[in-house]
């Protein structure tokens, strides 16, 4: 779906300044020329030759474009070539869908390879100054997500997958490509519904984990939000253990929380990585004071990393008069009562029996 806002001029002015032009490429069908590419510099083969064998498409940081193979313009335009946005409309137009400019800026911001603020003219304020806040997205992957077998490896069902709004992307382009994605929600305008604020996608192979293990949309914020915040306030039943258990089980990442939903535990979030920030903390306090609730257990994985960022969550937990605890990984577990098997590294290499026991004697 593309966006019809009007954007002021100033603010098409920073969709191009702070684009992934080296994603879009990517998202647009753009095929490198590995061999003539350089850190500022890209070559690929033109996407208005497809019988092109000699790369003939330049673009020159930060993603002014220019093919040398054929004269194309964007609609509305008469010199060929030019910056991000003409090269949507003019890729767009060469697969018969015109757009306008604006409409080609919000196809940009859409698809997550730049963002920018208010549609209002901007002020005297600073950038440092302006409210930092992950705006909602119109694209939608979810359709288009499909099942892997890393989710059965993991222990994660269909049912858990269509709750978060989870699966593989098989596409052949885009940034998320051929990987695990999973959909990040927020509360809407009206805080009674649901909007997408962005997607991430987990690497499936060693390839991909070199260019980051995971993968957000360009300008998406998480320190600013808590994984599956949107469920936890608007599905009932997560409410409702919130509720009864008077606590939130925070973990680190998006496989955690799918382990944990697995096991019949929804009032769970997580961080984003081993790491609590000020802002996730204050949403945390206003969650439990929303539920009448009062603790939260930090469900961090075992390795030094996440024990260390336990004893800093907690502290800043308990500064704003959070009732906060870690998980004890040293406890006596299952019914032979054993240390933790060393194996179980993290909350998603538990069973779903296990996590399920956790739940059962008040640990989680």
């Amino acid at each position: 779906m593309t966006s019809n806002k009007f954007f002021h001029p100033d603010q098409l002015t920073a969709i191009r300044s702070r684009c992934d032009w080296r994603g879009l490429l990517d998202e647009l069908g753009v095929r490198a020329d590995v061999k003539r590419c350089t850190t500022s510099e890209f070559w690929g083969f033109s996407p208005f030759n497809p019988s092109e064998k000699t790369a003939s498409f330049h673009v020159k940081a930060p993603g002014l474009w220019y093919c040398w193979s054929t004269h194309a313009t964007a609609p509305g335009r008469s010199k060929p070539g030019g910056g991000v946005i003409e090269l949507v409309q003019a890729v767009h137009a060469a697969r018969g869908n015109v757009m306008k400019l604006n409409e080609a800026a919000g196809w940009i911001i859409d698809h997550g390879y730049s963002h920018v603020g208010e549609a209002s003219p901007p002020s005297k304020q600073s950038e440092a100054e302006a409210p930092k806040v992950n705006r909602p997205i119109e694209i939608d992957l979810v359709p288009r997500l499909g099942d892997h077998a890393e989710f059965a490896t993991r222990g994660i069902s269909e049912t858990t997958r269509h709750y978060l709004r989870c699966g593989y992307l098989n596409e052949a382009r885009g940034m998320l490509a051929k990987r695990l994605v999973f959909q990040v929600g927020g509360l809407a305008a009206d805080g009674e519904s649901r909007a997408i604020l962005s997607h991430m996608g987990r690497a499936t192979t060693p390839d991909q984990e070199a260019k980051g293990k995971w993968r957000f949309y360009r300008g998406f914020n998480p320190s600013l939000e808590l994984y599956n915040l949107d469920n936890v306030l608007l599905d009932n039943e997560a409410a409702r253990q919130i509720i009864k258990t008077k606590r939130i089980v925070v973990v680190e990442g998006a496989f955690d929380v799918a382990k944990c939903v697995e096991a019949g535990i929804k009032n769970v979030v997580a961080t984003f990585g081993a790491r609590l920030s000020d802002i996730q903390a204050d949403i945390l306090k206003d969650t439990l004071a929303c539920l009448s609730a009062k603790r939260v257990i930090v469900f961090y994985d075992r390795d030094k990393a996440g024990q260390k960022a336990t004893l800093e969550a907690i502290a800043k937990l308990q500064e704003l008069g959070i009732q906060a605890t870690a998980f004890d990984w040293q406890q006596q577990f299952g019914t032979a009562q054993r240390p933790i098997s060393n194996t179980i590294q993290d909350p998603c290499d538990f069973s779903v029996e296990q996590l399920f026991w956790l739940r059962q004697k008040g640990v989680v």
